[in-house]
Protein backbone atom coordinates (compact mmCIF):
# COMPACT_ATOMS: atom_id res chain seq x y z
CA UNK A 1 0.00 0.00 0.00
CA UNK A 2 2.85 2.35 0.88
CA UNK A 3 4.57 1.60 -2.44
CA UNK A 4 1.37 2.25 -4.39
CA UNK A 5 0.90 5.55 -2.58
CA UNK A 6 4.45 6.60 -3.40
CA UNK A 7 3.94 5.74 -7.05
CA UNK A 8 0.73 7.79 -7.19
CA UNK A 9 2.49 10.71 -5.53
CA UNK A 10 5.35 10.46 -8.01
CA UNK A 11 2.97 10.48 -10.97
CA UNK A 12 1.11 13.45 -9.50
CA UNK A 13 4.41 15.29 -9.12
CA UNK A 14 5.32 14.54 -12.74
CA UNK A 15 1.96 15.90 -13.92
CA UNK A 16 2.35 19.07 -11.87
CA UNK A 17 5.88 19.67 -13.16
CA UNK A 18 4.74 19.04 -16.75
CA UNK A 19 1.89 21.51 -16.35
CA UNK A 20 4.27 24.14 -14.98
CA UNK A 21 6.65 23.62 -17.87
CA UNK A 22 3.81 23.99 -20.36
CA UNK A 23 2.51 27.29 -18.95
CA UNK A 24 6.07 28.56 -18.59
CA UNK A 25 6.85 28.03 -22.26
CA UNK A 26 7.21 31.14 -24.41
CA UNK A 27 5.85 30.46 -27.92
CA UNK A 28 8.52 30.13 -30.58
CA UNK A 29 6.86 31.93 -33.48
CA UNK A 30 8.50 32.58 -36.81
CA UNK A 31 6.40 35.02 -38.88
CA UNK A 32 5.01 33.29 -41.98
CA UNK A 33 6.06 34.34 -45.46
CA UNK A 34 3.18 36.35 -46.84
CA UNK A 35 2.29 36.64 -50.51
CA UNK A 36 -0.72 37.74 -52.53
CA UNK A 37 -1.66 37.75 -56.22
CA UNK A 38 -1.03 40.95 -58.18
CA UNK A 39 -1.45 42.05 -61.77
CA UNK A 40 1.60 41.96 -64.01
CA UNK A 41 1.76 45.73 -63.94
CA UNK A 42 4.93 47.42 -62.75
CA UNK A 43 4.74 50.50 -60.56
CA UNK A 44 7.64 52.75 -61.64
CA UNK A 45 8.30 54.07 -58.18
CA UNK A 46 10.62 53.68 -55.22
CA UNK A 47 8.66 53.04 -52.04
CA UNK A 48 10.09 54.14 -48.71
CA UNK A 49 8.72 52.46 -45.59
CA UNK A 50 8.75 55.14 -42.91
CA UNK A 51 8.26 55.20 -39.15
CA UNK A 52 5.59 53.12 -37.43
CA UNK A 53 4.17 54.65 -34.26
CA UNK A 54 4.06 51.89 -31.65
CA UNK A 55 3.64 54.13 -28.59
CA UNK A 56 0.28 52.49 -27.79
CA UNK A 57 1.59 48.94 -28.04
CA UNK A 58 1.92 48.58 -24.27
CA UNK A 59 1.00 46.17 -21.49
CA UNK A 60 0.95 47.15 -17.82
CA UNK A 61 2.76 50.37 -18.62
CA UNK A 62 5.59 48.68 -20.53
CA UNK A 63 6.15 48.10 -24.27
CA UNK A 64 4.38 44.89 -25.27
CA UNK A 65 7.04 44.22 -27.91
CA UNK A 66 10.71 45.15 -28.01
CA UNK A 67 10.71 45.88 -31.74
CA UNK A 68 7.19 46.00 -33.11
CA UNK A 69 8.18 48.81 -35.47
CA UNK A 70 11.07 46.88 -36.98
CA UNK A 71 8.94 43.74 -37.30
CA UNK A 72 6.21 45.67 -39.11
CA UNK A 73 8.64 47.43 -41.46
CA UNK A 74 10.45 44.19 -42.32
CA UNK A 75 7.22 42.26 -42.90
CA UNK A 76 5.91 44.95 -45.24
CA UNK A 77 9.19 45.17 -47.15
CA UNK A 78 9.60 41.40 -47.55
CA UNK A 79 5.97 40.93 -48.65
CA UNK A 80 6.05 43.74 -51.21
CA UNK A 81 9.45 42.63 -52.52
CA UNK A 82 7.87 39.30 -53.52
CA UNK A 83 5.42 41.11 -55.80
CA UNK A 84 8.33 42.36 -57.95
CA UNK A 85 6.37 45.37 -59.17
CA UNK A 86 8.34 48.25 -57.61
CA UNK A 87 11.58 49.80 -58.80
CA UNK A 88 12.86 49.47 -55.24
CA UNK A 89 11.65 49.26 -51.66
CA UNK A 90 13.66 50.79 -48.82
CA UNK A 91 13.20 51.14 -45.07
CA UNK A 92 13.60 54.79 -44.22
CA UNK A 93 16.41 55.58 -41.83
CA UNK A 94 15.05 58.49 -39.82
CA UNK A 95 14.99 59.66 -36.22
CA UNK A 96 11.80 58.73 -34.34
CA UNK A 97 11.39 62.41 -33.43
CA UNK A 98 11.83 63.65 -37.00
CA UNK A 99 9.24 66.16 -38.13
CA UNK A 100 7.30 65.75 -41.41
CA UNK A 101 9.71 67.89 -43.42
CA UNK A 102 12.67 65.83 -42.19
CA UNK A 103 10.85 62.60 -43.10
CA UNK A 104 10.15 63.83 -46.61
CA UNK A 105 13.76 64.99 -46.96
CA UNK A 106 15.01 61.59 -45.81
CA UNK A 107 12.73 59.88 -48.33
CA UNK A 108 13.93 62.11 -51.14
CA UNK A 109 17.53 61.40 -50.14
CA UNK A 110 16.82 57.72 -50.88
CA UNK A 111 15.24 58.62 -54.24
CA UNK A 112 11.82 57.56 -53.01
CA UNK A 113 8.62 58.52 -54.80
CA UNK A 114 6.22 57.20 -52.17
CA UNK A 115 6.35 57.15 -48.37
CA UNK A 116 4.35 54.61 -46.35
CA UNK A 117 3.82 55.35 -42.67
CA UNK A 118 1.80 53.58 -39.98
CA UNK A 119 0.40 53.94 -36.51
CA UNK A 120 -1.15 51.59 -33.96
CA UNK A 121 -4.26 53.58 -33.05
CA UNK A 122 -5.42 51.15 -30.34
CA UNK A 123 -3.86 48.18 -28.58
CA UNK A 124 -5.42 46.05 -25.85
CA UNK A 125 -3.78 42.88 -24.56
CA UNK A 126 -5.46 40.37 -22.24
CA UNK A 127 -2.88 38.16 -20.52
CA UNK A 128 -3.63 35.08 -18.40
CA UNK A 129 -2.81 34.50 -14.75
CA UNK A 130 0.45 32.80 -13.78
CA UNK A 131 -1.04 29.36 -14.43
CA UNK A 132 -2.96 30.35 -17.55
CA UNK A 133 -1.78 30.30 -21.12
CA UNK A 134 -4.27 32.14 -23.35
CA UNK A 135 -3.31 35.58 -24.65
CA UNK A 136 -5.70 37.81 -26.59
CA UNK A 137 -4.81 40.95 -28.52
CA UNK A 138 -7.14 43.53 -30.04
CA UNK A 139 -5.53 46.27 -32.08
CA UNK A 140 -6.31 48.85 -34.76
CA UNK A 141 -3.64 49.92 -37.23
CA UNK A 142 -3.72 52.79 -39.71
CA UNK A 143 -1.49 53.04 -42.78
CA UNK A 144 -0.97 56.22 -44.81
CA UNK A 145 0.71 56.65 -48.18
CA UNK A 146 2.26 59.95 -49.26
CA UNK A 147 3.57 61.36 -52.51
CA UNK A 148 7.13 62.32 -51.60
CA UNK A 149 7.43 64.96 -54.31
CA UNK A 150 4.62 67.17 -53.04
CA UNK A 151 3.86 65.76 -49.60
CA UNK A 152 0.24 64.92 -50.47
CA UNK A 153 -1.44 61.99 -48.78
CA UNK A 154 -2.89 59.80 -51.52
CA UNK A 155 -4.18 56.70 -49.72
CA UNK A 156 -5.17 55.54 -46.24
CA UNK A 157 -6.51 52.35 -44.70
CA UNK A 158 -7.42 51.24 -41.19
CA UNK A 159 -7.16 47.58 -40.22
CA UNK A 160 -8.59 45.93 -37.10
CA UNK A 161 -7.08 42.70 -35.80
CA UNK A 162 -8.11 40.33 -33.05
CA UNK A 163 -5.89 37.32 -32.33
CA UNK A 164 -5.50 34.73 -29.59
CA UNK A 165 -2.52 32.50 -28.90
CA UNK A 166 -1.20 30.33 -26.08
CA UNK A 167 1.87 31.57 -24.25
CA UNK A 168 3.44 31.62 -20.80
CA UNK A 169 1.61 33.07 -17.82
CA UNK A 170 4.94 33.19 -16.00
CA UNK A 171 6.67 35.08 -18.81
CA UNK A 172 3.97 37.48 -19.98
CA UNK A 173 6.21 40.11 -21.53
CA UNK A 174 8.25 37.59 -23.53
CA UNK A 175 5.09 35.82 -24.70
CA UNK A 176 3.40 39.07 -25.72
CA UNK A 177 6.47 40.15 -27.64
CA UNK A 178 6.47 36.91 -29.63
CA UNK A 179 2.70 37.02 -30.23
CA UNK A 180 2.72 40.66 -31.38
CA UNK A 181 5.52 40.04 -33.88
CA UNK A 182 4.56 36.55 -35.03
CA UNK A 183 0.75 36.52 -34.83
CA UNK A 184 -0.68 40.07 -34.77
CA UNK A 185 1.55 41.86 -37.30
CA UNK A 186 1.17 39.40 -40.24
CA UNK A 187 -2.64 39.79 -40.53
CA UNK A 188 -2.30 43.57 -40.28
CA UNK A 189 0.10 43.42 -43.21
CA UNK A 190 -2.29 41.05 -44.99
CA UNK A 191 -5.06 43.58 -44.67
CA UNK A 192 -3.31 46.75 -45.82
CA UNK A 193 -1.01 45.68 -48.65
CA UNK A 194 -3.35 44.12 -51.27
CA UNK A 195 -5.63 47.19 -51.49
CA UNK A 196 -2.62 49.52 -51.45
CA UNK A 197 -1.06 47.69 -54.38
CA UNK A 198 -4.40 47.73 -56.20
CA UNK A 199 -4.56 51.51 -55.74
CA UNK A 200 -1.00 51.95 -57.01
CA UNK A 201 -1.59 49.79 -60.09
CA UNK A 202 -4.74 51.70 -61.01
CA UNK A 203 -5.34 55.22 -59.71
CA UNK A 204 -1.71 56.06 -59.00
CA UNK A 205 -0.53 54.94 -62.44
CA UNK A 206 -3.39 56.86 -64.03
CA UNK A 207 -2.35 60.01 -62.18
CA UNK A 208 1.17 59.72 -63.58
CA UNK A 209 -0.24 59.87 -67.11
CA UNK A 210 -2.55 62.83 -66.43
CA UNK A 211 -1.64 66.43 -67.38
CA UNK A 212 -1.78 67.41 -63.71
CA UNK A 213 1.04 65.05 -62.79
CA UNK A 214 2.63 66.09 -59.53
CA UNK A 215 -0.20 68.44 -58.58
CA UNK A 216 -1.85 68.24 -55.16
CA UNK A 217 -5.47 67.14 -55.29
CA UNK A 218 -8.00 69.75 -54.24
CA UNK A 219 -9.46 67.64 -51.43
CA UNK A 220 -6.11 66.69 -49.92
CA UNK A 221 -3.64 68.44 -47.73
CA UNK A 222 0.06 67.79 -47.36
CA UNK A 223 2.06 65.81 -44.85
CA UNK A 224 3.31 69.03 -43.29
CA UNK A 225 -0.25 70.05 -42.39
CA UNK A 226 -1.62 66.71 -41.19
CA UNK A 227 -3.18 65.57 -44.41
CA UNK A 228 -6.60 64.21 -45.25
CA UNK A 229 -6.81 61.04 -47.31
CA UNK A 230 -7.73 61.12 -50.98
CA UNK A 231 -8.43 57.39 -50.98
CA UNK A 232 -9.55 55.74 -47.77
CA UNK A 233 -10.52 52.15 -47.10
CA UNK A 234 -11.66 50.13 -44.11
CA UNK A 235 -11.67 46.36 -44.27
CA UNK A 236 -14.65 44.29 -43.11
CA UNK A 237 -14.16 42.23 -39.97
CA UNK A 238 -15.06 38.93 -41.62
CA UNK A 239 -12.21 39.28 -44.14
CA UNK A 240 -9.79 39.98 -41.31
CA UNK A 241 -10.95 36.96 -39.34
CA UNK A 242 -10.12 34.69 -42.27
CA UNK A 243 -6.60 36.11 -42.44
CA UNK A 244 -6.05 35.55 -38.72
CA UNK A 245 -7.24 31.94 -38.81
CA UNK A 246 -4.98 31.15 -41.76
CA UNK A 247 -1.88 32.60 -40.17
CA UNK A 248 -2.34 31.14 -36.70
CA UNK A 249 -3.36 27.67 -37.84
CA UNK A 250 -0.61 27.00 -40.35
CA UNK A 251 2.70 25.43 -39.28
CA UNK A 252 5.82 27.50 -38.86
CA UNK A 253 7.79 28.61 -41.91
CA UNK A 254 4.67 28.28 -44.01
CA UNK A 255 3.62 30.41 -46.95
CA UNK A 256 0.30 32.20 -46.57
CA UNK A 257 -1.68 33.45 -49.55
CA UNK A 258 -3.65 36.53 -48.66
CA UNK A 259 -6.87 37.89 -50.11
CA UNK A 260 -9.00 36.20 -52.71
CA UNK A 261 -7.48 36.39 -56.20
CA UNK A 262 -9.23 39.17 -58.06
CA UNK A 263 -7.12 39.22 -61.18
CA UNK A 264 -5.39 36.01 -62.14
CA UNK A 265 -2.76 33.72 -60.76
CA UNK A 266 0.83 34.96 -60.88
CA UNK A 267 2.91 33.70 -63.77
CA UNK A 268 5.13 30.69 -62.99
Amino acid sequence: MVTRGLRQSAWALVLVVSAILIVACVPDLSPPQLSFPVKEQEVPAVLAIGPVDTSKVTFEGQPASENAEGAMQTTIKDTLTRTQIFKDIVILKADKKADPEQLLAAARAQNADLLLMGEFKDFVADAPSAFGSRFEINTRFQAKLFNVHNGAQVWKKTEKVQVAKDGSGFKKQESLDAIVRGVAIPPITAGILPPMVEYLQTEYLASLKSPAKGAVAENSEVLLLGSVAVAEMNSPADTLAVSVVLIVALPLASVVTLAKPRYRSPSP
